[in-house]
């Protein structure tokens, strides 16, 4: 570069100096400016916010890009524009020949111009004479024409600049353009209402932060799409907003039955935990809809409670909720949907194949099902019954059907029989498979079936279990301690969830 350089004029070198000057000068001026990454998202204040190196950071509750890493899609280079009246808002960018360009602040006096090339200093920041010609120097062919990394080659028995993208601080303020048609030129700036913006972009296939997938959809509180967990970024797999999730969007479709503990009568609802989920789906009265404890999908207007008629109400909670809830947020591509229909105060024998009860269910899915084209079948059975049984040997069911006389195996073995062919029976229907998840959870307080419930756990079917729930809150007005309170019931949520995504492999 200096053997290129000996042959310019003192001239021409002066003129060279001017514009390294007026570089710094450009980037003195746009320092002021917040600072946004050509892909909206904002630069981090401190490249220490990337704890893992992927270009990614996390800095007041949102994820941010280290300026200058492969995460930062470079922004267009823009040039000089030839005469400083085209920045009409004065941030420093004008418009000319229907592009973005920069533009030098004007000098004061042209004593500031000694050798008279159009370029001045004044305020230690390069300017431009008003009337002078001060056109920039033409871009370099090849970046190999700099070779001391000045920003500056020679090409052609002239000098160039070299295009590289500007530094952090010139981007044209944090005005997002409103009209796409505002950029004409495709640079990424636009110009509306007599100011320069800039065009918002969704992240490009090459601005991920690795190949992490986050855990949680609660890793990204901002919603675009990329958390924090663990030390490290993460993408979040299914990033729809609220109002672009349909039931097309439907992963899997559950089926919760079994006694009270599922219809969760009298619980109690919290506004705030117990708030919809936009991944939740629930088969209501009135069809398919985002799941919402305000909603009836089961008998005697539960959950709802005639809370949307009524404001003085409050919906009571639901098993069935819970575990949907649990599985979206804890598998951020997941969007579940669910089916309920329970029969409180009922043994193990009102789901009999064929009986009034299994007809109606039966009914009631293939419904369900028919609502949505893209789902042929259901993705688990949830079991939640046993209240009205009891017995680890026999049963207090008055109900009780399938066997001859309390001394038949049939009775010693009762709810284990009944259980097996309940299974069997379900995983037989065309909405079913033979190898459907069936899960089930402990009663409260039914020691003898629990033991037969929790046998599923260790039977030769690795898609049968069950989880435990003895040690859950009871409804503080259940005197019999039977029935699982709100907190109750969204903990076993939880463990309904996570042998649901153990079973499937997440």
């Amino acid at each position: 570069m200096i053997n290129y350089l000996v042959r310019l004029s003192v001239s021409s070198l002066s003129r060279v100096a001017r514009l390294i000057c007026a570089l710094i000068g450009v980037a003195s001026l746009f320092a002021s400016y917040p600072v946004f990454a050509q892909n909206s998202h904002p630069y981090c204040e401190s490249a220490n916010s990337d704890s893992d190196g992927d270009g990614w950071g996390w800095e007041n509750d949102k994820s941010c890009i280290v300026n200058g890493t492969s995460a930062d899609k470079a922004v267009p280079v823009l040039s000089n524009c030839p005469r400083d009246q085209l920045d009409t808002d004065g941030d420093g960018f004008g418009w000319h020949n229907g592009k973005s360009c920069r533009v030098l602040p004007t000098c004061h006096s042209a004593s500031s111009d000694p050798d008279g090339d159009g370029y001045g200093w004044q305020n230690n920041a390069s300017c431009i004479v008003r009337g002078e010609s001060a056109e920039p120097l033409g871009v370099c062919q090849s970046a190999d024409s700099d070779a001391d990394g000045d920003g500056f080659g020679y090409e052609n028995g002239q000098t160039c600049t070299v295009e590289a993208p500007p530094t952090a601080g010139a981007t044209p303020g944090t005005i997002a353009c409103e009209n796409a048609d505002s950029d004409p030129d495709g640079d990424g700036y636009g110009y509306e209402n007599g100011v320069s913006c800039i065009m918002p972009a969704p992240p490009t296939s090459g601005a991920t932060p690795g190949n992490r997938v986050c855990e949680s959809a609660d890793s990204d509180p901002d919603g675009d799409g990329y958390g924090y967990e663990n030390g490290a970024t993460c993408t979040v797999e299914f990033s729809k907003t609220a109002s672009t999730i349909s039931l097309a969007d439907v992963t899997e479709v559950i089926v919760v039955t079994g006694q009270s503990n599922v219809l969760g009568s009298q619980t109690a609802f919290d506004a705030e935990l117990d708030a919809p989920h936009e991944r939740v789906f629930a088969y209501t009265e009135n069809g398919w809809q985002v799941a919402d404890l305000h909603l009836v999908w089961d008998d005697d207007a539960h959950p709802g409670n005639h809370s949307l008629s009524d404001t003085s109400r409050q919906p009571y909670n639901n098993l069935a909720f819970q575990i949907a809830k649990s599985i979206a947020t804890k598998s951020s591509a997941r969007v579940p949907a669910f089916i309920v229909d329970a029969d409180p105060g009922k043994g193990i024998a009102n789901w009999d194949y064929n009986s009034s009860f299994y007809r109606k269910l039966n009914s009631k899915i293939k419904k369900a099902l028919e609502a949505m084209p893209h789902k042929s079948s259901v993705d688990a059975i949830l079991w939640h019954q046993g209240e009205n049984d009891w017995l680890y040997e026999g049963t207090s069911d008055a109900g009780a059907t399938g066997f001859t006389s309390e001394d038949s195996n049939e009775y010693k073995n009762y709810y284990a029989i009944k259980l097996s062919n309940l299974i069997r029976n379900f995983r037989s229907e065309p909405w079913a498979r033979s190898d459907t998840p069936f899960i089930c959870g402990e009663t409260r307080r039914a020691t003898g079936v629990n033991r037969r419930l929790m046998a599923l756990n260790s039977d030769s079917d690795s898609l049968t279990g069950c989880v435990p729930a003895t040690d859950l809150p009871a409804r503080p007005d259940d005197s019999a301690g039977s029935h699982f309170s709100a907190a109750g019931l969204r903990t076993l949520g939880q463990r309904y969830a996570d042998m649901y995504l153990d079973m499937i492999g997440g």
